[in-house]
């Protein structure tokens, strides 16, 4: 089935050295935790004086935060398949995000496309992308919407978050995503 909402990239990795090193580094990582939501953040800002861990989570709107200022690799990640992962998709704003059993996040648009690598999944945690939120028709025409679910299987997919979305986690599982952006990774014959 062919989509406009998220992509398969040709980008793979091992992901049982991607967990074993994040088991490795959990320790000294701290959390930000809203509602159903935890993010950690891979990259930070040198621009802020903010918690480095924290400071490019959660939402951007509303505010002055540039995620091209979210560069700067923590220090915990240096020489890990995560720093890997940000070089070869030349990476902004990199975070661990792990959605709770039974939560989603409210519907939102993000400012770049986002690429996804999941870690850990349940068959029943998903993206949802409406066809068109602001349309008259959205809650008349059923079935214009698009659920994916994103694999633990090793490779990045590229989601097009500029779209109005949603992450849903229905199972009893918690499901974590290490999320980036990137606004020059292109891919050998597009």
């Amino acid at each position: 089935m062919s989509s406009t909402h998220y992509r398969r990239t040709k980008l793979q990795y091992d992901l049982d050295k991607v967990l074993s090193e994040f088991k490795s580094m959990s320790p000294r990582i701290q959390w930000h935790i809203t509602g159903g939501s935890s993010q950690t953040c891979v990259q930070y800002s040198s621009k802020s004086d903010e918690d480095r861990w924290t400071d490019g989570a959660g939402s951007f709107k509303n505010t002055d935060k540039d995620e091209a200022d979210y560069n700067q690799l923590n220090p915990v990640y240096k020489g890990t398949v995560f720093e890997q992962i940000i070089n070869d998709l030349d990476g902004l704003r990199a975070r661990v995000m792990t959605r709770s059993r039974h939560s989603c996040y409210s519907m939102h648009k993000d400012r770049t496309l986002r690429y996804h690598l999941a870690m850990n999944t349940n068959p029943y945690a998903y993206m949802y992308f409406p066809d068109d939120l602001n349309s008259s028709e959205f809650y008349s025409t059923a079935g214009e919407h698009e659920i994916v679910h994103i694999p633990a299987d090793g490779y990045i997919y590229e989601t097009d978050t500029r779209l109005w979305h949603s992450a849903i986690n229905c199972g009893n599982d918690s499901r974590t995503h290490f999320v980036l952006a990137s606004v020059s990774y292109k891919e050998e014959n597009d």
